[in-house]
């Protein structure tokens, strides 16, 4: 009863403080002097944007590849956009109801697809919460550093190590890895009641246990690697749509930026990806270092680095579903966490 009522006040102060935030900048700012900076994009600008966001996606969905036996690139792509799309328009668990069902209709197993989905997912927030520290460091080189900054990221530091030690104490503790079957399967029976098994699921995950922690040893340094080159462009599209808008690097030095966006970027883990906050945060931080003389330029910048990789990946997302859709029209998302009532052989490792 209390979560019914903690977790939407929450949600509806985490967008109060966005609503505010954002109105806040607007009376700041002269928006005619941000869409003439904005105005300022040339066609190859716009398009080298979008080549560093398709870098960035292309990224995002290397993970999978590695901690799903057999799972091609393109394909992990599409399964990343989709999932990104539903996450966003509908409640949870609606993006892994997707993502199993196109992992069906690829003949991939159910248990295998959710350990994968689940290790990219926690790689991921290792990534998140790490990236404060890499902040840390290119601010010191630069002489930025503040000392705010040094707490609050030896904070996410300790939740990246938290998650850390979770991720491992699940592989190698069979009770751990029991009760992430057995929540998957309870939330696999609120859309099939009589065909999921949450024991069953719990069985079959301590079965496939010992693959899981083989592909983990073994694949993820390539998966961190890829999530932290992934980061790394993702702060090279705020540093060049920055520099697009005509905001010299006289003014203030592209290392500088990406430091400060490592540095905040824990928050991207509020909804929208921490839109307005996370946001705020750059352009503050920005401002703080070249003077008021190029706000505008600055909240074109932002302005155009979180339309390029918020709005478009949703976009590309509702072309990718349609896409899988037409051309699997007869694949119900309802079935694709049906398990089979016994456990099967435990899934072989992947050669590769």
């Amino acid at each position: 009863m209390m979560k019914r009522f903690v977790l939407p006040v929450i949600r509806v102060l985490i967008v109060g403080l966005t609503v505010w935030i954002i109105v806040g900048l607007i009376r700041s700012i002269d928006l005619a002097q941000v869409w003439d900076s904005i105005s300022l994009l040339t066609w190859f600008e716009i398009l080298a944007v979008l080549a560093l966001l398709a870098f960035v996606r292309t990224l995002n969905a290397v993970p999978l590849t590695r901690f799903i036996p057999n799972f091609p690139l393109p394909r992990a792509v599409l399964n990343d956009l989709c999932a990104n799309l539903i996450s966003t328009i509908a409640p949870p668990p609606s993006d892994m109801v997707l993502r199993f069902s196109m992992f069906k209709a690829w003949g991939i197993d159910a248990t295998e697809g959710f350990a994968g989905v689940t290790l990219n997912t926690l790689m991921f927030y290792v990534v998140r919460f790490s990236a404060p520290i890499l902040g840390l460091i290119v601010l010191l080189v630069t002489g930025e550093l503040r000392g705010g900054m040094v707490w609050t990221s030896g904070v996410c530091a300790l939740v990246a190590v938290l998650i850390l030690t979770i991720l491992v104490s699940a592989v190698r503790a069979e009770h751990i890895c029991a009760t992430i079957g057995r929540t998957g399967g309870r939330v696999g029976r609120r859309f099939r009641p009589n065909a999921v098994d949450p024991e069953v699921w719990a069985t079959k995950m301590v079965d496939f246990r010992g693959l899981v922690g083989d592909q983990l040893r073994g694949r993820w340094p390539s998966a961190s690697l890829a999530l932290l080159v992934m980061v790394l462009a993702d702060a090279a599209i705020l540093v060049y749509s920055c520099r697009s808008v005509d905001v010299p690097t006289s003014a203030v030095g592209p290392l500088v930026i990406v430091g400060g966006f490592l540095v905040a970027y824990p928050l991207t883990a509020l909804p929208f990806a921490g839109i307005g906050v996370f946001d705020a945060f750059l352009y503050e931080f920005i401002v703080a270092r070249t003077g008021t003389s190029y706000q505008s330029a600055i909240v074109a910048g932002v302005v155009v680095w979180r339309t390029t990789t918020l709005l478009v990946p949703y976009l590309t997302g509702g072309v990718a579903l349609g896409t899988w859709r037409h051309s699997h029209p007869k694949e119900d998302p309802l079935t694709t966490i049906e398990v089979e009532s016994e456990p099967g052989p435990a899934p072989a490792a992947d050669p590769a």
